[in-house]
């Protein structure tokens, strides 16, 4: 990798300087498509990366995108607005549907950076507030069996038709208990994490002997014997969404999820996946993509505001989001699964130069050509990801 892989990584970590403001971490430096605002995933994923490295103007960016979040949430139902724009303060709640993602990145966002500044000044003032962050997700239980129901367009992948019980945003959820547990040393919080852990367990990965406590015995017993090799993306009353969700399983690689049995069946999917030459090291976003002829065409070709981005290979169906592989490279170095993680930032690395570290938005999975905005901060934290080998700055688990 030598000293060229380091200047990618200050290349990257440069770009992520570049968005730090006094409000918080931008999306991106360029006026496009309110990129330039304070996203909650973006902002928080940014810092993550910060922290990952031990660099201090983005861990103080993440603590101004805490902050400016924060005094931007829904004061009665303690709601964090998925953006904020800085020049103005007017926050968003999402469009068609609010986003579940930026409550639940921002309670992880905030844990870290406590956790990381050794600053626990705030926790008193903070502890009730907290509280009412978690009732209001466990309110989107519904029911009160531990797993967040995500409505259609409510999370990052808002223009992919897949909602109800999902992997990437109960993993968040858990991720969130788990921190603000110990923080608090919560009793209740820590229960909490106890019982989503245990129903992801449970309800994402389907074995004959987990059936009895299923969450959907129905329909989990009739998708025993087609359970793929890796963590399904989720599940509704009336369907089951097996599709790879790469933002899912690479969280469930850095929480701990995976067992040595299941990571040998997701090495197995990498290879399988990696045999088309041209995809080698490239994981997409969600695998594989929906085509006209597919069922789920008709729900992604008309979940859109203003126009239709989700051709295959394009975007969510099927585009390779680098903040996501960068995560599962993550992931996979910490669970050791080092020439997987080597692979996926060796071809990240190969097509930053190529495109002359633009920063692409996503990476359409057909001709490998960058698409979407450019350059995004979202990008940069991908291969900072990528490349990180030392993990002890970002809890996870106890």
């Amino acid at each position: 990798m030598g000293q060229h892989a380091d200047d990618i990584l200050n290349r990257a970590l440069q770009q992520i300087r570049n968005a730090c403001t006094d409000q918080g971490i931008l999306a991106g430096i360029i006026d496009a498509d309110n990129y330039r605002r304070i996203w909650a995933r973006d902002g928080i994923v940014g810092g993550l990366a910060g922290i990952l490295s031990d660099d201090r103007t983005i861990i103080d960016g993440l603590g101004n995108t805490l902050s400016t979040l924060w005094n931007a949430r829904d004061q009665k139902l303690g709601t964090i607005p998925s953006n904020v724009d800085p020049n103005n303060d007017q926050a968003s709640f999402g469009s068609l549907v609010g986003r579940v993602d930026a409550t639940t990145w921002f309670l992880v966002g905030a844990a870290q950076y406590i956790m990381q500044s050794k600053d626990f000044s705030g926790l008193e003032f903070l502890q009730k507030d907290i509280k009412k962050e978690f009732k209001l997700l466990s309110a989107w239980e519904f029911n009160g069996k531990h797993l967040i129901y995500t409505p259609m367009s409510g999370n990052w992948a808002d223009e992919y038709p897949y909602h109800g019980y999902l992997l990437y945003d109960n993993l968040l959820y858990f991720w969130a208990a788990s921190l603000w547990g110990d923080l608090l040393n919560n009793h209740e919080l820590k229960l909490k994490a106890h019982n989503i852990k245990t129903a992801i367990t449970i309800n994402f990965w389907m074995t004959p002997d987990l059936l009895p406590k299923a969450y959907h015995k129905g329909l989990y017993e009739r998708n025993l014997e087609d359970q793929p090799p890796y963590f399904i993306c989720g599940f509704h009353p009336g369907g089951i969404f097996k599709r790879f969700d790469a933002a899912g399983n690479a969280l469930a690689l850095i929480l701990g999820f995976y067992s040595k049995e299941q990571l040998a069946a997701l090495q197995d999917y990498l290879a399988s996946l990696w045999s088309q030459e041209s995809l080698a090291g490239f994981i997409p976003a969600f695998w594989p993509t929906i085509d006209e002829h597919d069922e789920d065409w008709t729900a992604i070709a008309t979940n859109y505001n203003y126009q239709f981005k989700n051709q295959p290979h394009h975007f969510h169906n099927g585009g390779i989001w680098p903040v996501w592989m960068g995560l599962t490279a993550l992931g996979l170095r910490m669970n050791g699964l080092i020439s997987e993680a080597d692979k996926i930032q060796d071809r990240y690395k190969a097509f930053l130069v190529s495109e002359d570290f633009a920063f692409s938005e996503y990476i359409e999975s057909q001709f490998f050509t960058g698409k979407g905005q450019k350059p995004l901060t979202y990008s940069a934290s991908g291969y900072v990801f990528c490349s990180c080998k030392h993990f002890s700055n970002l809890v996870t688990k106890k």
